[in-house]
């Protein structure tokens, strides 16, 4: 009599089709699950690359500060002077309960700013 092991593997020599128990080391198995795993990968990959563009192109686009600051209502005018800071201004300015770094991304929006450096002389609206 035959072990269930032996004619297991006679029955899927017989047929017309491969079974991954028929040799699971088998290197055309490895191949096709390799192979699967980095076509969906790098589709993942090139969706996550697709959507991090789309967003870096809406941010940079040309008028999306100018929408954001024209809706910012300018309270007063600052000229800096030498050792101002946003911060500094910003604290002197902001408003009870309303936190500075809040208050500070409203000045430098309202201002066209892309960083935190400011020139003495440079004229600042901070927002209400």
């Amino acid at each position: 009599m035959m072990s269930s092991t032996t004619f297991h593997r006679t029955v899927l020599h017989q047929g017309s089709y491969k079974s991954i128990w028929a040799n699971p080391d088998s290197d055309a198995n490895k191949k096709k699950a390799s192979s699967g795993t980095r076509l969906r990968m790098a589709a993942a990959a090139l969706v996550m690359l697709a959507c991090f563009g789309l967003g870096a192109l809406f941010l940079e686009w040309p008028g999306h500060n100018e929408v954001q600051a024209a809706a910012i209502q300018i309270k007063e005018e600052v000229t800096v002077v030498p050792g101002d800071t946003l911060w500094s201004i910003a604290s002197q300015h902001v408003r009870q309960g309303e936190d500075i770094r809040d208050y500070i991304r409203k000045v430098k929006t309202a201002n066209g700013m892309t960083t935190s450096t400011l020139i003495p002389g440079q004229v600042l609206q901070l927002p209400q």
